[in-house]
């Protein structure tokens, strides 16, 4: 540990979000929000806090950091810290952390609270999903969807993906079947889309 690669971060130790969530639920929920938010500026910066730091940060003990990530893991929230980023694998994006929670039920103002993100980010995200999933059973190519919803390839290979894992897991799509026939059809007014709602694309 000792050799590892030191930087410099600049933390928000406190936050108007950290309050709001204060006075929604209590003291407890504040400081496990505060793990993550002060665990993910630091990551965004290239660095990874300890468990000590994040104690020493949050006037606990390392024992009550540990509850609390073990508690925020069983909600599918990651903690990115030092001892624990070389043990495990890649973690999910925001976005599917938001899709998977929406399609599990959830509102966004709720999805938005699990994985520490604005509710307009956690309807963009869904909103896409939605298109994309509407364009796939279409028949549209990986690149016509990418163009009409102005998004990159990787982005739309991402949501494809979650489609297909959703498709054929456990249900979930089907339990959302009208809002994402809903919402993917709520394109026709999109720069990218013509009167139809189909994607104007370049002809060449």
């Amino acid at each position: 540990m000792e050799e590892m690669k030191k930087v410099a971060v600049v933390l928000t130790l406190l936050s108007n979000e950290d309050w709001d969530v204060r006075a929604r639920s209590n003291s407890e929920e504040m400081r496990r929000h505060r793990i993550v938010r002060l665990a993910s500026e630091s990551k965004a910066q290239g660095g990874l806090l300890t468990q000590e730091d994040l104690a020493y940060l949050n006037c606990c003990d390392v024992r009550t950091i540990r509850r609390d990530i073990n508690a925020l893991k069983k909600r599918n929230r990651h903690v990115p810290t030092r001892g624990q980023q070389k043990d495990i694998g890649p973690s999910m994006t925001h976005r599917e952390q938001a899709v998977t929670w929406w399609l599990k039920g959830n509102f966004p103002e709720d999805v938005a609270d699990m994985i520490q993100h604005t509710v307009a980010n956690v309807k963009r995200y869904i909103k896409a999903f939605c298109r994309i999933v509407v364009m796939l059973e279409k028949g549209y190519t990986i690149q016509q969807i990418g163009a009409a919803v102005n998004l990159s390839r990787a982005a739309v290979t991402l949501y494809r993906n979650l489609y297909a894992q959703e498709r054929t897991g456990n249900g979930l799509l089907q339990n959302r079947r009208l809002d994402i026939e809903r919402l993917g059809t709520e394109i026709a007014n999109e720069s990218n889309t013509d009167d139809n709602g189909e994607p104007r694309l370049e002809r060449h």
